[in-house]
């Protein structure tokens, strides 16, 4: 489903915010 897509993509994409910032 597109909502599993999502909260996985969010999950990844946070922690390389984090290292990013």
């Amino acid at each position: 489903p597109v909502a599993v897509g999502v909260e996985s993509t969010i999950s990844h994409v946070i922690p390389i915010a984090k290292t990013a910032t």
